[in-house]
């Protein structure tokens, strides 16, 4: 009898060892659709609002343009450093909006977050800057063929502890899910070469935007893990990515060729 207790107690002590070292596993169902959104974020009187302050303080904001059925949702950097100019770009278009040099249709409005990555940007023009401020490329944390660790540049590099595990991506995601944009373009750089890649659903669109552009259209799923353009598809969202041409240390945003370009897209989502 003595030994049968023993053993039971012995199996006691290995079951709570087990419980207490076993590791946690990540969250794999984040829910983006259950985000509080705040109520100024479509519906503000005055633009920029602030759609996140991040850990470091740096936040990301949200400016508005036109009062049309229609919407168009611009995306600066998606990753930072390097691709800074894709951040720079959006500077020439709040510009442009502003002073008419682009002139906005009646029945669109258009929406402009010039960075999704602050902490990435403030690392200047390195390759470092293309993640965040936790280390995760933003482009490989959005819930589709998502992966924890994906290959870059033959490194492996995080994607996150799950999907929209990163504030970033939480708030561009509900962002979207409330606005349901016509069209959402990222801004990228450095693809070697002006490209413009359109998910399936955004072949029209990106077509208007690449020939105005004189950019190369190529057009369906990226085939890369928790890419943005491909979970906006699953949603119903026609989403591209235009990548700039090589990068510069002039950080050049190729303005003679887009500004043509975005004034292309508008005269196609306004018919």
């Amino acid at each position: 009898m003595n030994k049968i207790l023993v053993i039971l107690i012995l199996v006691l002590v290995f079951l709570i060892y087990k419980s207490g070292t076993h590791e946690t596993q990540p969250n794999l169902n984040i829910s983006i659709s259950s985000i509080e959104i705040p109520s100024n974020w479509l519906t503000a009187s005055t633009y920029p609002v602030t759609l996140a302050t991040l850990p470091s303080g740096r936040q990301i904001q949200l400016y508005k343009f036109g009062e049309g059925s229609i919407t168009l949702l611009i995306v600066g950097n998606i990753h930072g450093g390097y691709e800074s100019n894709a951040y720079l770009i959006t500077e020439n278009i709040l510009s442009a909006f502003s002073n008419g040099e682009i002139i906005i249709p009646e029945n669109v409005s258009i929406y402009v977050i010039p960075t999704m990555n602050p902490d990435g940007l403030s690392n200047g023009q390195s390759l470092a800057g293309r993640f965040n401020g936790q280390g995760v490329d933003l482009n490989r944390n959005w819930d589709y063929e998502w992966k924890s660790s994906v290959i870059f540049h033959g490194e492996s590099v995080k994607a996150g502890s799950a999907p929209f595990s990163e504030i970033e991506t939480q708030t561009v995601g509900a962002l979207a899910l409330q606005l349901k944009p016509t069209v959402t373009v990222f801004f990228h750089c450095c693809w070697g070469m002006g490209t413009t890649f359109a998910n399936d659903l955004a072949n029209d669109a990106g077509t208007a935007l690449a020939n105005g552009s004189g950019y190369q259209l190529l057009t369906g799923l990226s085939g890369e893990n928790g890419e943005a353009r491909d979970w906006f598809q699953i949603q119903g969202l026609p989403a591209i990515e235009h990548e700039f041409p090589a990068w510069t240390e002039s950080l050049d945003t190729d303005w003679a060729n887009n500004l043509p370009g975005l004034i292309a897209l508008l005269d196609w989502i306004s018919q």
